[in-house]
């Protein structure tokens, strides 16, 4: 392990914590969520508490957050390895678009 995982480790650590702690000391704050659209209103049988609110929506976001920078990740990784290939043989491209056509 090197000292930059370990420091990313504490502070995960500690992210967590203060977030349990947060949770923990605010289960008594609640809200009344509903959802009223045009064509129709929603709205949650009982009271939510709101720190459950909180660490949902965090959740969500890292979720889509996450899947998106996947996304974009899987993209670059497939130019890198279609680059490497292209080194590999000498910077020479073969088949339609090539260097020389």
């Amino acid at each position: 392990m090197t000292p930059k995982n370990i420091v990313l480790g504490l502070l995960l650590v500690i992210t967590v914590g203060v977030s349990a702690l947060f949770w923990a000391q605010n289960q008594a704050q609640t809200a009344i969520l509903s959802l009223n659209l045009y064509f129709g209103a929603w709205t949650f049988s009982g009271p939510i508490p709101v720190a459950t609110l909180m660490l949902g929506s965090l959740a969500l976001g890292l979720v889509v957050g996450l899947s998106l920078g996947g996304l974009q990740s899987l993209s670059n990784g497939r130019k890198v390895r279609s680059l490497e290939r292209e080194l590999a043989l000498g910077g020479r491209r073969d088949g339609p678009g090539a260097w020389g056509a």
